[in-house]
């Protein structure tokens, strides 16, 4: 992926990629409140991604990666949809194996960990 910044500088684009997550971050974490009905849904997780890195990276290289097979795309879906139903009732272990699932789908070029958290 190409920065829309024009740095060159793998560590200063990686120091400042971190500041604008951490800053994005506490924006949502801080100002919204999510509808649960569309959070767990792979379409909200694009949204999510995109606040999350446009200022660096061009929106389509934020979105879904293309050509991903339509079972992943399902399998996404379905995985957050049992992460919602974790939530309920809150089982670490089970959440963690969960988010550890959705994560090794890779469904973006590039941020997965951080959008995922």
């Amino acid at each position: 992926m190409k920065n829309r910044l024009g740095i060159t500088n793998s560590l200063e684009l990686k120091e400042i990629e971190y500041y604008l997550f951490n800053i994005k971050y506490h924006i949502i974490n801080e100002n919204y409140t999510f509808n649960e009905n569309n959070l767990f849904d792979i379409k909200y997780l694009e949204k999510i991604h995109i606040f999350l890195f446009h200022d660096i990276y061009s929106i389509e290289d934020c979105k879904i990666r293309e050509g991903l097979p339509i079972e992943i795309i399902q399998k996404v879906n379905e995985i957050l949809s049992e992460i919602k139903d974790i939530m309920y009732f809150y089982n670490p272990k089970e959440l963690r194996d969960k988010i550890y699932n959705l994560w090794e789908k890779q469904i973006f070029y590039d941020g997965n960990t951080r959008t995922i958290l």
